[in-house]
């Protein structure tokens, strides 16, 4: 009858109705998923195909089908239905490991978004500068402390050069302050209003940023470029400078009265008041050493205010080291002789010129030979080595005293800094000050200044100097 469907068309119709059921599970799962991706589209699409296939295969080879659900053993529409059941669990199969691998996925994606959010929470909350450029210095990444600091947003400068918006110098190196180019506004004295992003109302300062710079690595270990984090430290630095302008006004005022105290004492010495008894005698020389090392002390507050505040001059001139090395020695002589310490002198068989001010290479000189003096026991060794090295003189101050412990190694051209292992050679008189003005003083001769020491056995210092004719950089 018409509209009537046939037995045969019902059950030709059940195994690709069978078929299906998989195919729309995972339709429906894509959907519930949200999945727009091309394997989803590409997995779907399989489907359909196979669907479109069987139906042809199965249409083509069994027309003839009369619906009877219950088949015999040798019945061949048995081992037809069988495959499709075989293809229809194979299939469900399918579905639900695909299924499981998009849950994976879509749960790996969701922790990679919750640690990518957290990272930028936590760049966002620094108050810390934090810039990263590539090899080339060009900005790839600057958090919102960097984007306030600039005035620009990260939209706007990324990919450029990052010296084009930092002009300030040292750029490359970790640990170094740097005044930047950029003024710190500050609201007007009756202003109210002390708003965000007021303009410049009446003064300002430079900022000075302390910088630090990490290496950053690509996923093969190759270096791609480097993070920079600046700190802001303007008001530690006007703390300083108060700080030393304090140290040079009490140094200026206390000089004085001890220049008045040092040629009385030279006048009682030279006996142009009357003679004096061994005792007098022995008492004054007590006093005159106590006052020398207090002048000395006093020259090294005013010598590191100098280089601090970097008025310090030179007065460059070429002269043969080797006299400056005895000169050096000389003064020194007596507390060599009190201890039994043998001083060894390792000098070429030439003069060496070197180009810097006589004076101030013979500070240096005088602070690591007596440093050495200080820390060598009795009957110990001082030697002093003078040598070329390329288009510069090294100098090399060994003795073999207490050593410096390894804790203390990093911070021992720190200001006033005293070794931890001090005790060990008795109490030391001394300001903490020799090795940081030597090091400064040094390097500003266009040289260099190291050392190396074994705890126990004792210490290197060397330094280097350009020879005469080879300019260093001037003060």
């Amino acid at each position: 009858m018409p509209g009537t469907q046939s037995p045969n068309a019902a059950s030709s119709a059940f195994p690709l109705l069978l078929l299906c059921v998989p195919m729309l599970v995972f339709f429906y799962l894509g959907l519930r998923e949200r999945l727009h991706t091309g394997t989803f589209i590409l997995v779907f699409s399989g489907f359909c195909l196979v669907l479109f296939a069987a139906a042809i295969d199965f249409t083509e080879r069994l027309p003839e089908l009369n619906g009877i659900p219950v088949f015999g053993a040798n019945d061949p529409r048995r081992g037809i239905y069988k495959g499709f059941l075989g293809g229809f669990l194979g299939l469900m199969g399918l579905v639900l490991g695909a299924w499981w691998e998009i849950r994976l996925t879509r749960r790996k994606e969701a922790e990679d978004a919750k640690r990518r959010r957290l990272r930028e929470a936590i760049l966002a909350s620094m108050g810390d500068v934090m810039i990263v450029v590539d090899r080339g210095n060009r900005i790839l990444f600057l958090n919102p402390a960097a984007e306030k600091l600039l005035g620009k947003s990260s939209a706007d400068i990324v990919g450029d050069d990052l010296r084009k918006h930092l002009p300030a110098k040292e750029m490359g190196k970790s640990g170094v302050r740097v005044i930047l180019g950029i003024r710190q506004d500050k609201p007007a004295k009756d202003d109210p209003s002390q708003g965000e992003g007021r303009p410049q109302q009446e003064e300002s300062d430079d900022l000075v940023m302390s910088m630090n710079v990490t290496p950053l690595q690509s996923d093969d270990g190759e270096l791609s470029g480097t993070v920079r984090s600046l700190h802001d430290v303007t008001e530690l630095a006007k703390v300083n400078q108060l700080k030393s302008e304090y140290v040079s006004t009490v140094s200026h005022e206390m000089r004085t009265p001890l220049t008045s105290i040092k040629a009385y004492l030279d006048l009682l010495l030279d006996g142009e008041v009357g003679e004096l008894n061994e005792m007098q005698l022995e008492a004054l020389h007590v006093m005159e050493g106590s006052t020398n090392r207090i002048i000395d002390m006093i020259n090294n507050f005013l010598d590191l205010a100098r280089i601090e505040e970097g008025i310090i001059s030179f007065d460059r001139k070429p002269f043969v080291f080797d006299s400056a090395v005895s000169e050096a020695i000389e003064p020194l002589r007596n507390q060599f002789n009190e201890k039994d310490i043998r001083l060894k002198l390792n000098l070429p068989g030439r003069p060496l010129w070197v180009s810097g001010d006589r004076a101030r290479i013979l500070q240096v000189l005088t602070n690591l030979l007596s440093n050495a003096c200080k820390y060598t026991p009795n009957g110990g060794e001082v030697g002093v080595s003078v040598m070329t090295d390329g288009q510069k003189v090294r100098v090399d101050v060994t003795d073999t005293g207490i050593g410096i412990a390894e804790e203390d190694q990093p911070k021992i051209f720190t200001k006033f800094f005293r070794a931890s292992n001090n005790e060990f050679a008795g109490p030391v008189p001394g300001s903490g000050l020799g090795l940081a003005i030597s090091k400064s003083i040094v390097e500003m001769h266009g040289g260099e200044i190291w050392f190396h020491s074994n705890p126990g056995s004792g210490t290197t210092f060397s330094f280097t100097l350009p020879r005469a004719g080879v300019s260093g950089p001037r003060a």
